[in-house]
């Protein structure tokens, strides 16, 4: 059964917080973070629990059960405090995805090893605040420097949202939300990436029982700003008693056209700052929220427990669920899409530092401009010929080889250790702890490659190309009569100040007319086959320490059979550099001539070019490599890309784009707009729908 068909039936129970209960373990500052962040990190992680997800998955992962025995449907990943901004001042900006990505996949397996036919449970992905103050509504007095624009606040979220959804979460959950232009910018990230229309919940937090939010906002002015979004449900929750929060509840479900949520706290904050949760308090008060059919979804805030949970689940079962209004009341004044913010240029308030000037929305040239002024590679008379052509596939690569490859570097920044291999091993505040994670991975590797564990896959093709404007011609044969495939590429459109130059892959390549004689690779490799499996075994066992040991040596041993295999394309199979002689450093730093894009990353951000890959290669046939739905690789530890040799060819960004050139895609994609808008969301450098 589906979320939208339940709600109908009976009051869904929602999780409460995760602070009390880590609170209880009475973890230390260090335990927070192990060794894997530095003293001066430490010493900031007490008041942000996003870490544990890396650092303690077990712990996170035993309240997520501890509220899903108490009776939740929905539990809500540890992701309040895991955007990019918010981790910038713990200076761990740079684990934003390795969090979001552990706390969903920990929230999706308790949630399926909790379900049964007739009562699912289903996973929250929460996008929390960011510590900014995003508006001056109108009645609030505050007058706050800025020092973020709204694009960059969408973006920010956006990044965040898209992880949580490829983490497979059932819905979004905007919690503790300060002010509607923080709302519009969450709704507007979503709404770039959510191509599984997701349901979307918002959690408001009012300051006093009036329902003023902390910009000073009336709670009917936040109501009527959101009235016309695409929302699932709207909900509050408050740090005063229950009953104050009745009156609230009963405005909102007469106001609202929406599902209400409605998070209890566990009583009220006494005189040192600790919570009053007695339960038979809790009881009494929630009795007039299910009777008078208020709610939709009823959980726990701010000091509630599981025992809190299972109080409101007993009490909700007995009553049937609020039926949405016919005519809710009608918003009076404008909605949040209409609402005269100018986000281009609005500028936030980050905490109460000092702040530079406003910046100015990114500059971008037409699509026309960009392309008359198309880096133009020097020109190769003679391009040298490939030593075969067509596919060529590696059933079981030999691990012992790719070893020899391996760049650990990655693999310490996935236990949020930022520091570069080796020199990482000897630093005087992670050496240690480094020396520790890296030997037990090696001990690891020996069991994998001694006992064969698993095995390494791959399939590769070189094949005679053109480019022809912004798209690369890929040829039947030599003879290059009949095109195969055409690739699309897209290209940079943001204004550059010194070197008027805007880049595309397909400048890389011959153009058709040159009469010149090209060609592209592409290749998709794994060494992560039967590696679920183990992973999986070790998550049975309670053993999330190994199950995410075993994941990052796989990625390594997978990003190894990339670097290797380019090698030998460079050397022997292409052969248009048979006297490279570069030690592994050096293959590391791309010393070498030519380079390999992947779809999905800056120079060729369009995911669905895998699928293009893996026409060209039968990658799937070949290598048990499988794509999703959303352009995601099974096994999640697998590569693909493109091989593009020549001598000038570097890496880049394609940056933001502008409508001309996601309609011209679109047209050369064979997509509808609204499909290019889907798929090229992060890419969107203009407000939708309005005209360039």
């Amino acid at each position: 059964m589906s979320l939208n068909e339940i709600i109908k039936d009976r009051i869904l129970i929602l999780d409460g917080p995760m602070t009390p209960m880590i609170r209880e373990c009475d973890l230390e500052v260090a335990d927070s973070g192990g060794e894997y962040f530095n003293k001066e990190s430490l010493s900031k992680l007490s008041d942000n629990h996003a870490f544990l997800s890396l650092t303690h998955p077990e712990l996170i992962q035993r309240i997520h059960g501890q509220y899903l025995e108490a009776g939740a449907d929905i539990i809500k990943t540890n992701t309040l405090n895991a955007n990019a901004l918010f981790l910038e001042g713990h200076n761990r900006e740079e684990v934003t995805y390795n969090i979001n990505r552990q706390s969903a996949l920990i929230a999706r397996e308790m949630a399926h090893k909790y379900s049964i036919q007739n009562k699912p449970r289903f996973v929250a992905g929460v996008l929390g605040i960011t510590g900014n103050i995003s508006i001056r509504t109108e009645e609030s007095k505050i007058s706050a420097s800025r020092d973020l624009n709204f694009e960059t606040l969408v973006r920010i979220y956006q990044q965040q949202a898209w992880v949580l959804n490829d983490g497979e979460v059932d819905m979004f959950l905007i919690e503790t939300i300060i002010d509607s232009l923080n709302v519009k910018a969450v709704l507007t990230a979503i709404e770039k990436i959510n191509y599984r229309q997701l349901p979307v919940t918002i959690s408001v937090t009012p300051v006093d029982s009036r329902g003023h939010t902390i910009t000073g906002q009336k709670f009917e002015s936040f109501m009527n700003a959101i009235a016309q979004q695409r929302i699932f449900s709207v909900g509050i929750n408050c740090s005063f008693r229950v009953k104050s929060l009745l009156p609230l509840i009963r405005r909102l479900s007469a106001r609202t056209p929406f599902y209400v949520t409605t998070h209890f706290s566990a009583g009220f904050m006494n005189g040192n700052a600790h919570y009053n949760h007695a339960l038979n308090r809790m009881d009494g008060d929630i009795e007039s929220f299910f009777n008078e059919g208020l709610v939709n979804i009823a959980g726990g805030c701010y000091d509630s427990r599981p025992a809190h949970i299972k109080t409101i689940a007993g009490k909700a079962k007995k009553y049937n669920p609020r039926k949405r209004p016919a005519n809710p009341m009608q918003p009076k004044n404008k909605s949040l899409k209409d609402m005269n913010t100018n986000t281009a240029n609005t500028h936030l308030k980050q905490g109460e530092k000092e702040t530079s000037q406003p910046k100015s929305s990114t500059a971008h040239v037409s699509l026309e401009e960009a392309r008359q002024n198309a880096f133009i590679p020097g020109r190769v008379d003679e391009i040298r010929s490939t030593e075969m052509l067509g596919v060529k596939v590696f059933d079981d690569y030999s691990l012992e080889e790719l070893r020899d490859y391996i760049d650990w570097t990655p693999f310490f920044l996935g236990w949020g250790m930022k520091g570069k291999y080796p020199g990482i091993l000897e630093d005087e505040k992670k050496g240690k702890e480094a020396n520790r994670i890296f030997r037990e991975a090696n001990q690891l590797l020996d069991k994998i490659i001694e006992n064969k564990l698993i095995s390494a896959k791959g399939v590769f093709g070189l094949f005679p190309a053109n480019a022809k404007g912004d798209d690369i011609l890929v040829f039947e044969d030599d003879n290059r009569e009949k095109v195969r495939k055409v690739i699309p590429m897209l290209r940079q459109q943001r204004a550059k100040r010194i070197k008027n130059e805007y880049l595309s892959l397909s400048d890389y390549l011959a153009p058709f007319d040159s009469g010149l004689h090209d060609y592209i690779g592409a290749f998709a490799v794994s060494a992560g086959i039967d590696s679920d499996y183990y992973v999986n075994e070790f998550k049975q066992q309670g053993d999330h320490y190994n199950s995410i040991m075993f994941r990052l040596v796989c990625d390594r041993l997978t990003e190894a059979f990339a670097e290797l295999l380019h090698e030998r394309v460079r050397k022997e199979f292409w052969g248009y550099h048979k006297d490279e002689n570069l030690c592994n450093e050096s293959l590391v730093k791309e010393k070498f001539q030519g380079i390999r894009p992947a779809p999905g990353y800056p120079a060729c951000p369009d995911h669905t070019l895998k699928g293009d890959i893996f026409e060209l290669l039968e990658a799937t046939r070949h290598t048990d490599i499988k794509l999703t739905s959303s352009y995601a690789m099974h096994p999640a530890s697998s590569v693909s890309g493109f091989y593009v040799a020549h001598p000038e060819a570097r890496y880049f960004r394609v940056g933001s784009i502008l409508e001309d050139q996601l309609q011209d895609y679109a047209r050369r994609r064979g997509w509808k707009i609204s499909e290019a808008e889907k798929w090229l969301a992060p890419l969107i450098g203009y407000q939708t729908g309005v005209k360039v």
